[in-house]
């Protein structure tokens, strides 16, 4: 059998909080768990939100936890997506090909309100890609997937089955550059990563991650989605909320035995303990996992 491949694909748009962190180990310890690998990828195609020297800060806090990922030379996909535009424009020209990928020059709000907009019958999202696809001066258009009218399903991990419609989204933008989708699709295809262990609120994306997968008849990956960390207030953490991060917590003298431990109680519904990397990788249990979001505890605020 083939060992296990992930990957961690943190954006450097600012300091690492601790539900990055959550994710990038048990993105890690998956694989590495049961002999596999993990890859590092930089996801820096947002190129305006990307902030100088934050790729180096997520690389110094991962090597402070102990992480350790596969090595990866300029230009392979587990390096960073904006130096990849060529093997995405590549995979995009299939799409056209097939006549998988139109232009669209509707704007995501003009988009939106044509889908919602009431229709006398069926057959709306015909109406409005017929709408989407009439240009619209000094404007240049976007390029969609055209999605299939049949729900797809696919076995969460963690979640279990899990269904739902796709509708017909952007996989290149009229920026020039390829979507989040697209790229990310392209990535861990060439990575032949086997497994994708994210957060819960990506579970929208990666019904369309799969309908590409399966409009280029590639081999899909096993996803595994995990409950959020949210604040106290039971927002979902995001840089903006003032919380730590994990430079400021290390800083305080936390140890990267306190976030193994914090993890593993956090997934498992323990009680927390501290716990080396091995005992953590020891101690974590196969999937299912917990599925409620996990409250930052108060020793991390």
């Amino acid at each position: 059998m083939t060992p296990p491949q992930g990957r961690y694909a943190p954006s450097p748009t600012g300091q690492q909080h601790l539900g990055n962190v959550f994710i990038a180990i048990m993105a890690w310890a998956r694989p590495v768990q049961r002999g596999g690998r993990c890859a590092l990828r930089i996801d820096d195609l947002d190129g305006p939100r990307v902030v100088p020297e934050s790729e180096r800060a997520i690389r110094e806090e991962l090597e402070w936890l102990g992480l350790t990922f596969d090595p990866m030379p300029d230009h392979h996909p587990g390096c960073r997506q904006s130096l990849r535009s060529d093997r995405y424009r590549q995979i995009h020209d299939e799409l056209l090909q097939q006549g998988r990928s139109y232009a669209c020059s509707l704007s995501r709000k003009e988009w939106q309100e044509a889908l919602s907009a009431p229709h006398g019958e069926k057959g709306t999202i015909h109406q409005v890609r017929a709408r989407s696809q009439q240009p619209v001066e000094s404007r240049r258009p976007a390029w969609r997937f055209e999605a299939s009218s049949n729900p797809l399903t696919f076995e969460d991990g963690n979640l279990h089955t899990q269904s739902s419609a796709v509708d017909d989204f952007v996989v290149w933008r009229r920026d020039g550059i390829a979507s989040y989708h697209l790229a990310c699709v392209v990535d861990d295809h060439d990575l032949r990563v086997t497994e994708v262990l994210r957060g819960a609120d990506l579970v929208p994306s990666t019904f369309r991650q799969l309908a590409l997968y399966r409009a280029l008849d590639w081999p899909e990956p096993d996803y595994l989605h995990i409950p959020l960390v949210i604040t106290e207030a039971g927002e979902r953490l995001e840089k903006r909320h003032g919380l730590p991060g994990i430079s400021a917590l290390r800083d305080r003298g936390l140890k990267p035995e306190d976030l193994y431990g914090w993890v593993l109680s956090a997934i498992t519904e323990r009680p927390m303990q501290t716990v080396s990397q091995q005992q953590f990788l020891d101690q974590l249990p196969q999937p299912p996992w917990r599925q409620q979001p996990i409250v930052v505890p108060e020793a991390f605020r």
